[in-house]
């Protein structure tokens, strides 16, 4: 149910409103090959760059303003879609061509002004959005940062709308976004996967209430996902609004529970360069501040990010990492098999997994390049190896020698525990992988 269904992207979209969608008002759905009666295994719709969208304008719509995801399947269901445009549709090693969503208006959207999912470095740029259950809902990963750039998100505007007699309102009498949750928090940005970046945008009226929180910039919650150690801002402006607003870590948040957002300039926080990370021990030290109305820290550590991944059938949940202090936290996700974490780098952390270590199991590490997570856990006494790339990784002969250096471990035969140095050499995928009989 969409206003505008959008199947090819290789087409000009300018100069359009949609409205009244029990969907979407722009719905763009780009699947691997077209289907139906123009099925053909020659075009790549989801690799087809964005030819033009441009000066539309959606509101009030029971889902989003823009749509860039759940594309359609040969039986006509959807599924969840990472637009990857590239040069080449044809081949899927073509670089990459970032779609650029240009001057939208987006206002009175139940869930988001814009929901964009890419790989491709996505950019939505010189958008004015307001009055959205949230501004924008950016799944960008992949190669690069995408960008929400020059634009103006507003929480609430005097549009007080027309709300059904049957309706919860807000305080002032308006339309809420959710009248079914009228204590859900007013949003701008949330952060999400990543890597994303918000740079010269200003923000206006987001105010908390007796009613309902308010945040210009947050993070999603609950996330049980992976979150970047590079998402970030720049150049922000604010006008009568709370800047930040971090919901509390709740279950199966081991994404939101290890996000960070960079400060990139310090118009957010005030310091360049800090991060704002999340009420989670395993982020904090005493060099951090704690601003108790966002429900966050401002920290001047380093993050860097790592993805535990075990065989199918095995299950993380209540897996224990704890910094060299003795800092902790319990790690949670929805995929009982992988857990997501961003760690200070330069310390040690040690895991407790709720069970014996299996016999394969998998460390990513991706981003910040050069930089190291150091990670120990119990492993039973038997032959092991350490790959990268298909290579044995060296072993040490003290636990000292993993303080610096490339990839590396060291097994502590006494106490059955085995220590890894894991670095992203380029700051792309690198996945270490642990085996034994």
């Amino acid at each position: 149910a969409a206003v505008f269904w959008i199947s090819n992207p290789d087409n000009i979209v300018r100069g359009n409103v949609a409205a009244g969608s029990e969907h979407s008002g722009f719905w763009l759905g780009f699947a691997e090959h077209p289907i139906g009666l123009s099925a053909t295994m020659t075009v790549w719709p989801r690799r087809t760059p964005l030819r033009m969208f441009s000066g539309n304008v959606s509101h009030s719509n029971t889902m989003r303003g823009l749509y860039v995801d759940g594309a359609p399947n040969p039986d006509r269901t959807t599924s969840t879609t990472n637009y990857e445009p590239r040069q080449n549709p044809a081949s899927a090693t073509s670089p990459l061509v970032p779609p650029v969503f240009d001057k939208l208006v987006s206002y009175k959207n139940r869930y988001a002004g814009a929901w964009i999912r890419s790989l491709a470095r996505p950019i939505l740029q010189s958008a004015k959005l307001a009055d959205n259950g949230m501004g924008v809902h950016f799944i960008s990963f992949g190669s690069g940062a995408g960008y929400i750039q020059d634009s103006l998100i507003a929480g609430e505007t005097g549009n007080k709308g027309n709300p059904e007699s049957w309706e919860t309102r807000g305080l002032d009498g308006r339309e809420l976004p959710h009248f079914w949750a009228p204590s859900d928090t007013v949003k701008a940005i949330e952060y999400y996967e990543g890597p994303m970046a918000v740079r010269r945008t200003a923000f206006a009226n987001f105010v908390p209430n007796s009613q309902r929180n308010a945040g210009a910039i947050s993070n999603f919650s609950p996330n049980p996902y992976w979150v970047s150690s590079l998402n970030g801002s720049t150049g922000l402006s604010f006008y009568n609004s709370k800047k930040v607003w971090f919901e509390p870590l709740g279950a199966r948040n081991n994404g939101e529970a290890y996000s960070v957002l960079t400060d990139a300039d310090g118009s957010i926080g005030g310091v360049a360069g800090w991060h704002i990370v999340p009420r989670n021990p395993v982020l904090v030290t005493s060099s951090c501040a704690f601003r108790s109305a966002w429900n966050a820290y401002l920290c001047p550590h380093t993050y860097v990010g790592v993805r535990i991944i075990t065989s199918y059938g095995t299950d993380l949940n209540g897996t224990v990492v704890r910094r060299d202090d003795g800092a902790s936290h319990i790690l949670t996700s929805v995929s009982p098999s992988m857990l997501n974490m961003n760690l200070i780098e330069g310390r040690s952390h040690s895991l407790t997994l709720p069970f014996t270590a299996p016999k394969r199991m998998s460390f990513v590490r991706t981003e910040q390049a050069g930089k190291a997570v150091r990670l120990s856990l119990p492993y039973p006494l038997s032959p092991f190896t350490v790959t990268l790339r298909g290579l044995k990784v060296a072993g040490s002969s003290s636990l000292g020698d993993l303080v610096s250096g490339g990839s590396k471990y060291f097994y502590d035969v006494a106490a059955k525990r085995l220590y890894l140095r894991l670095i992203s050499d380029s700051g792309s995928w690198q996945e270490y992988i642990v085996t034994r009989p």
